[in-house]
């Protein structure tokens, strides 16, 4: 196989044919292989991890939200993401991604819409992570300064665990030990391999408290502690304040990222069909909307927090520009169909371009290698799309206030994927 490579690789450089009854495949002749040797080459090289995230990324292709949802393809996710930590050795990932399953099956089983799973928030905050490795934005070599891609997946499944499901940092630190003593016993790690991964579960922890704002207690009988009226009890951190629970993130650079993707996540995802309709107290209504964008923007927007980050962890800088951007993209979207669907003064006809250009493409290169269906951008402008189905108004804003900047981006700036999506406006009002 080796042999064989290097004398395509060859071929290729010397500009020699290789003879049709000579090529593997049938059929290939002299200029399929002259264009082709590079990218064999290539691909025979690549890491193996990159190659199991190529893997995961094909496995999980879909073009559309909708699509991700359906039964089957939410079992084939599952599976196909489990191979993937198993393959790539990530013990303490596959272990949190096991117990986040297992925290939301049953009445936690889906997001507010009643669709989507809700392990799904946790999964689809994992792949802009390993597009950036794909893509150079970050490298192996990096992470493993700060625990390794191992650390930073398990602390991005596990970020929600302490606030809804009560399980502490001391709680995930032995669930972590017990995953790593199992794995162990059953020989499918080494003594010394044991030992470096017990050296990372205190990083994964402390990363979970740095993201946590607020939590709830878990019980002996394993039931949540909730109120007369059956609400759990969120206790309050930091008391209250919101500098004092930002700042914490920046002991480490796995806990900013995983809350700048956790909040994109969150704004990408807050609309849903009848989100018009909803009664202000509502979760999903316009209102609470508006009160989630409005705390987000202590991460985008008000607070400088992308330049500091940046001059902390230097190494991080196409990270932090990405991440900065998609929630930066997300956000204005967000808002602004949160002003038009609540202030009749605003006319839709008169709508401005929204300014998401500037973002769209350090944006896109977060989301280089993500399949459509997962892309928080694109989730989010396909659920506007819905409503603007239904609300003459929200067509008015996708075609004058979303879709022009689009427009202009992509006569700058070829190939902006975002930009590859239909930007026609739905005819129905």
């Amino acid at each position: 196989m080796v042999l064989e490579s290097l004398r395509l690789q060859c071929c290729y450089l010397f500009n020699q044919a290789v003879p049709p009854e000579e090529a593997p495949v049938p059929g290939f002749s002299f200029p399929d292989w002259h264009l082709q040797a590079p990218l064999l080459y290539e691909e025979f090289n690549k890491p193996e991890l990159i190659k199991a995230i190529d893997e995961l990324f094909e496995a999980v292709y879909f073009k559309t939200e909708d699509e991700t949802i359906e039964p089957e393809n939410v079992e084939a996710t599952k599976e196909a993401f489990q191979h993937f930590l198993k393959r790539s050795g990530l013990v303490l990932s596959e272990g949190a991604f096991a117990d986040i399953l297992e925290e939301n099956s049953g009445n936690h089983a889906f997001r507010a819409d009643g669709k989507t799973p809700n392990w799904y928030h946790f999964f689809r905050q994992v792949l802009p992570k390993l597009s950036m490795l794909k893509s150079g934005r970050i490298s192996e070599e990096t992470l493993n300064q700060y625990g390794g891609l191992d650390t930073l997946i398990a602390a991005t499944l596990y970020h929600d665990s302490w606030e809804d499901h009560g399980k502490s940092p001391e709680t995930l630190r032995e669930r972590m030990q017990n995953k790593i003593q199992d794995v162990q016993n059953a020989g499918e790690i080494s003594s010394q391999r044991a030992s470096e991964l017990r050296s990372k579960v205190g990083t994964v922890a402390d990363i979970v408290d740095y993201c946590t704002k607020k939590y709830s207690i878990l019980l002996e009988d394993g039931n949540l502690e909730k109120t007369p009226e059956g609400k759990v009890i969120k206790i309050e951190r930091f008391d209250g304040d919101p500098n004092t629970y930002y700042g914490g993130q920046f002991q480490h650079p796995f806990a900013l990222w995983i809350k700048w993707d956790d909040s994109c996540e969150g704004m990408s995802t807050r609309i849903v069909e009848d989100t018009l309709e909803r009664a202000e107290h509502k979760k999903l209504s316009v209102a609470s909307n508006r009160e989630y964008a409005e705390d987000r923007r202590g991460i985008y927007g008000r607070r400088e927090n992308k330049s500091i980050a940046i001059k902390k962890w230097p190494d991080f800088e196409k990270v932090f520009r990405s991440a900065d951007y998609m929630l930066g993209t997300n956000a204005v979207m967000l808002e602004t169909v949160n002003d038009y669907a609540r202030n009749l003064k605003l006319k839709p006809k008169k709508a401005m371009p929204l300014k998401i250009g500037l973002y769209l493409h350090d944006s896109d290169d977060g989301y280089q290698f993500v399949p459509p269906g997962w892309r928080n951008d694109f989730i989010q402008i396909g659920r506007i799309r819905k409503l603007a189905k239904k609300n003459h108004r929200m067509r008015g804003v996708l075609k004058r206030a979303i879709y022009p900047p689009m427009r202009d981006v992509k006569k700058g700036v070829p190939g902006i994927s975002l930009l590859n999506m239909p930007v026609s406006v739905p005819n129905e009002v």
